[in-house]
């Protein structure tokens, strides 16, 4: 599979809008996609370099759309200045939407009661 870049989007006021911003989006080309067979929430790891710090910018609003499915800022990503560049480097981690499932308790519930089952 050809790597595809990414976009980090935000919803403001019910738009799509980019991160930090339309003018100058930050651009992911390069990610690690990790997704287990059993179990766990699949996620995307990359490193943005981006013109300024965007510490103050991420409110874990933020998400990328990736095979169709959105995957979301958790955690206030780490940002560094890089050595070799004046852009500044952030670690960032997508964590699938489907985490919401994995702190949810299920109940598999069954009657004996015929009729009921059949009414489901």
């Amino acid at each position: 599979m050809e790597a595809k870049i990414l976009y980090i989007k935000k919803v403001i006021d019910g738009n799509v809008v980019d991160f930090p911003s339309d003018a100058n989006p930050a651009v992911i080309s390069t990610y690690t996609y990790d997704a287990k067979r059993m179990g766990g929430t699949p996620t995307i790891t990359a490193t943005i370099s981006y013109e300024r710090p965007l510490d103050d910018d991420w409110s874990k609003e933020e998400y990328v759309e990736f095979n169709g499915e959105k995957y979301y800022v958790t955690s206030t990503p780490s940002s560094s200045k890089a050595n070799d560049s004046i852009m500044y480097k952030h670690e960032v981690t997508f964590t699938s939407g489907r985490e919401v499932l994995d702190n949810t308790l299920f109940f598999d519930v069954v009657t004996t009661n015929l009729q009921t089952q059949s009414n489901d």
